[in-house]
This record gives structure tokens, sequence and C-alpha cells, in this order.
């Protein structure tokens, strides 16, 4: 073998190596994209599950908003018929104060009346006693 064959020889050794180191790096690439698509899938289906509990999570905030505007409208329609029956009340109170009046009135005039009658009927007996006691001494004189 002449220098010129152990030349040729190990440049071919060494581009066998290169080649051999180039093969490995090529398979390591190739790992290294499945890997990466393997990841990308993964944060692909991690978005959409995360994207799935955000439109629930939104779904039920709307729904409990939604339920609390109902509840904040019954609230509202509630104090305004408790309004409403306050002034009733209210009304019915004047009323009811009115009528106490009135029987205090009544009452009143009622015992007037019954000193009146009670006056007019010993009035009456009087004057029943008096003709009584005029008859009966016109009786004696006669």
């Amino acid at each position: 073998m002449n220098n010129s064959d152990v030349e040729k020889h190990l440049l071919i050794n060494k581009k066998n190596d290169l080649i051999k180191k180039r093969d490995d790096l090529e398979d390591q690439l190739d790992d290294l994209k499945r890997q990466l698509e393997l990841k990308i899938a993964e944060v692909e289906r991690k978005t959409s599950e995360i994207d799935q509990q955000t439109n629930t999570l939104k779904n039920e905030l709307d729904e409990y908003i939604r339920e609390k505007n109902d509840l904040q409208k019954k609230i509202e329609d509630l104090e305004l018929k408790i309004e409403e029956k306050n002034s009733e009340l209210e009304a019915i109170d004047k009323q009811i104060d009115f009528l106490a009046e009135e029987i205090d009135r009544i009452q009143a005039d009622l015992e007037n009346l019954a000193a009146i009658q009670n006056e007019k009927s010993t009035l009456r007996e009087k004057v029943e006693a008096e003709k009584n006691a005029a008859i009966q001494e016109k009786s004696v004189n006669i």
C-alpha cells in the first residue's frame, strides 16, 4: 500500500464515520421531531380541555348571573308589594282611627240621648203625678 492508498483509505473511513454521525444526528433529529409532535398534540389536547372547561365555567357563570338577576328582580317586586301593603295598612289605620272617633261620638250622642230620655221620663212621671194630684184635688173639691 502506498501513501496515497493509505490516505484514500483514511478518507473513506473518515467519510464513513461522518456518514454514520450524520445518520445518528438525523435519527436524533427524527426522534426530537416525533417528541415535538407528541408535545404539540398534548398541548393541543390540553388546550382543548381547558377551552371546554372555560366554556363550561362561562356557561355556569352566565346561569348564576341570570339567577342573581332574577332574584334581584323578585326582591324588587316584593319590596314594591310590601310598600303597597304598608300604604294600604296606613290607610286602614286611618280609617280605623276615624271609625273609632265616630264610635266615640255616637256613644256620646247615645249617652246624651239616654239622659234626655231619662229626663223626659222623669218629666212625664212628674207631669202625670201633678195631673193625678190635680184630678184628685178637683175630685175632692166637687
